[in-house]
């Protein structure tokens, strides 16, 4: 018969076994299609492409760019970022020669006084298995024409985690939306499309007329993993640089005038 003393060191081990499992799978990783990683943790999220990253916390309406080519860093609110790329691409436009800034103006002009897009979206039900999660599918009509099909994964830990970060994605998307003229951002910012975020994360997309060899379909792999703090921490020896330069930066190196 076991001790009142072994009962209970038994009984921690448990638990400390126990903790240890729920700590190694406190968050998701997911690859799409082209193979960038975007990791995704108690409404945190990195998206990493060579050498470069981007942080968001959605709890803390904060959004961090990660240069390792520079050792820099900057931040700010989705806000503050969107209102710069607006200033830098009005900036951009206005070096543009006679006629091509004409054109872009013309553009925008045509959107803004434009009819916007009706968009239809309809429950297809069950998805079936994408990386062993449950999904529903929905497909998505823009003026009576099929659009795209998209498979939400609506594993209920998943969205948990990534749902904090639901209205950094509506505003990004929205901010796109307003400085594009391509009916693909239309889409993405119709209200329609955007609510799709409050049923579940994307991780299949078919669009008729794609590529006949790939089937139409750009599926992710998505796992739960161990993700630490430090992936949402500035590296050691990074300097910070103020956002409006790094914006610039990113419109073509303007920052340089």
């Amino acid at each position: 018969m076991k001790t009142t003393a072994s009962r209970f060191l038994a009984t921690c081990v448990v638990i400390v076994v126990f903790l240890h499992a729920a700590v190694a799978q406190n968050g998701w990783k997911i690859v799409d299609a082209s193979g960038e990683v975007t990791l995704i943790s108690n409404g945190r999220l990195k998206q990493s492409w060579g050498d470069d990253a981007l942080l968001m916390d959605g709890k803390k309406n904060r959004i961090l760019f990660l240069s390792a080519e520079k050792q820099a860093y900057a931040q700010g609110t989705p806000d503050q970022y969107c209102t710069l790329m607006k200033e830098a691409q009005d900036a951009m436009v206005a070096k543009l020669p006679p006629e091509q800034r004409s054109m872009m103006e013309n553009m925008r002009k045509q959107k803004s006084g434009g009819k916007p897009p009706a968009v239809v979206i309809k429950s297809q039900g069950s998805g079936g298995l994408v990386s062993g999660l449950k999904t529903e599918k929905y497909a998505i009509y823009v003026d009576g024409e099929l659009r795209e099909e998209v498979w939400l994964a609506t594993d209920p830990d998943f969205l948990k985690q990534f749902k904090p970060l639901i209205g950094i994605f509506r505003g990004f998307s929205q901010c796109v939306g307003s400085m594009s003229v391509s009916m693909q951002d239309e889409l993405e910012t119709s209200k329609e499309y955007l609510d799709l975020y409050e049923k579940g994360v994307e991780v299949k997309v078919r669009r008729p007329g794609a590529d006949d060899e790939q089937g139409g379909d750009e599926e992710s792999r998505v796992e739960r993993v161990s993700v630490p703090d430090s992936e949402f921490a500035v590296p050691d020896g990074y300097k910070e640089i103020d956002l409006r330069t790094f914006v610039y930066g990113q419109m073509g190196g303007m920052d340089d005038e």
